[in-house]
């Protein structure tokens, strides 16, 4: 599948991007293309392939230029995680607790893109392993080689496919500037997630069951959502300031509970929202639910 980026903005989410670089992806993973022209924190790039695995593993896919060649990968874990770099390199990690953040760092030889494969291997007594948690001013998934984040770390993460890890600490990809897909198997997602992706224009949360307060706040470039029938709750703001949402598909019979009247504060006009056949009457009387009846349409 071939995902388009040319909304992604750069930088600190303002600037709109200059050039464009097609990546070419195959079962062996990512071709690493000379983006020396991109060597800047402004990193430009408008395509990428992207390809779900479903093995188990957790996929990063990644654009590095001079400025963050050199990285770090933040990770709490019980039990140990390999890393394959993409470039041929490879790490390990091992934590006793879930809780204190590990963090491999590595040093591509050359700017471009990569594809990092994780595989986890979980503790004798426990099976937890995270990407560190985030705070209200962003993610720290990636960073400097000395666990520092700037706006250049924040336009490393392209894509991701979870596997064995798991990303429902709250904040955990919050502005993160270059997300533009992700395909999320946790059942959860804490509160702020997504929160100010503003490159976020393809969520599959196929498992998802409950969705924090926040999540998907004022991801402006996301254009369509499925809920799949296995949520039964969204959270205050879930998907507040999402100005570009023109489709919501619900797939249970049964609304999720939505926790207050602002989960979809900002929702355009244009906004349709889709519910099984037979259920549109349960959607537009359920309690906090868009009054706007006209929104709502019956898949058919």
């Amino acid at each position: 599948m071939i995902f388009d980026f040319t909304k992604r903005k750069s930088g600190g989410g303002t600037q709109p991007p200059t050039g464009t670089k097609t990546v070419t992806v195959t079962e062996n993973g990512m071709t690493t293309e000379d983006v020396t022209d991109y060597a800047s924190v402004q990193i430009n790039t408008d395509v990428v392939g992207y390809k779900v695995y479903n093995d188990g593993a957790t996929y990063l896919y990644i654009s590095v230029n001079e400025v963050t060649r050199k990285l770090g990968l933040q990770m709490a874990l019980y039990g140990s995680l390999y890393i394959d770099w993409g470039d041929g390199s490879t790490s390990t990690l091992s934590g006793t607790n879930g809780q204190t953040t590990k963090r491999a760092s590595h040093e591509y030889a050359r700017c471009g893109f990569y594809r990092i494969r994780c595989v986890f291997t979980p503790g004798v007594s426990s099976a937890s392993c995270s990407f560190a948690k985030g705070s209200s001013s962003g993610s720290n998934i990636f960073s400097d080689v000395n666990g520092s984040v700037n706006s250049a770390y924040r336009c490393v993460l392209l894509a991701i496919e979870n596997g064995s890890s798991k990303t429902a600490f709250e904040n955990v990809f919050r502005y993160v500037y270059s997300l533009g897909y992700a395909h999320i198997t946790d059942t959860s997602l804490g509160n702020a997630a997504f929160n100010g992706d503003s490159a976020l224009s393809k969520i599959d949360i196929p498992n998802i069951v409950t969705i924090g307060d926040a999540v998907f706040s004022n991801c402006t470039g996301l254009g369509s959502v499925v809920i799949p029938a296995s949520c039964t709750s969204i959270g205050a703001s879930a998907f507040s300031g999402c100005t570009s949402l023109r489709e919501i598909h619900f797939k249970s019979s049964t609304p999720p509970t939505l926790s207050n009247s602002n989960v979809f504060t900002s929702l355009s006009t244009s906004c349709k929202i889709y519910v099984p056949t037979g259920s549109l009457a349960a959607y537009t009387t359920a309690t906090n639910y868009p009054s706007a009846s006209v929104y709502t349409y019956e898949e058919e």
